[in-house]
């Protein structure tokens, strides 16, 4: 229940900073940013940072994870696969062990590219499936980073997963 409350308070707080993306008003962002760390707050977040257009959740284990943004994240996780700079990017969510990054405006030559440049470095668990409008491709290094690609008519998503747990 609690990971439930928590998800639709991360949902309300994305919908409050969509809608106030366009001012820059710092007395509007500190007080948004105040209003996200009360909402969140029962939910066991410690801390929440609000920066233009990306938000910054601290829970109380010391957990972050970041939303938004519109460039390439500059994390160790993002830094172990290629940039992808085609397309429009919709979406990005971020911890320390998982990346997923949405683009919109892929054209099928650039997603496919993409894949065939990752497919030399997960080369374990590999599975490919491709439908009319869909391609769909996943595969797994020996250090346990999966990568899971993805391109749905023209949306493109791009989501890595560290598993620790071994």
């Amino acid at each position: 229940m609690k990971k439930l409350i928590l998800l639709l308070l991360i949902l309300t707080l994305t919908c409050i900073v969509a809608a106030g993306c366009g001012a820059k008003d710092k007395l509007e962002e500190k007080a948004a940013e105040k209003l996200a760390e009360e909402m969140l707050e029962q939910s066991g977040a410690e801390d929440v940072d609000i920066d233009g257009d990306k938000v910054t959740i601290k829970g109380e284990d010391g957990e972050e994870v970041t939303f938004g943004g519109s460039e390439w994240p500059k994390s160790d996780l993002a830094k172990s696969i290629p940039e992808f700079s085609k397309g429009k990017f919709a979406s990005i969510m971020e911890t320390s062990n998982y990346l997923m990054i949405s683009f919109e405006e892929v054209k099928e030559a650039d997603a496919v590219a993409y894949i065939e440049k990752n497919k030399p470095d997960f080369t374990l668990d590999n599975y490919e499936s491709k439908s009319e409008g869909m391609i769909s491709w996943s595969g797994k290094t020996d250090k346990d980073l999966q990568l899971s690609l993805t391109l749905a008519d023209a949306s493109f998503s791009i989501m890595l997963f560290l598993d620790e747990s071994e």
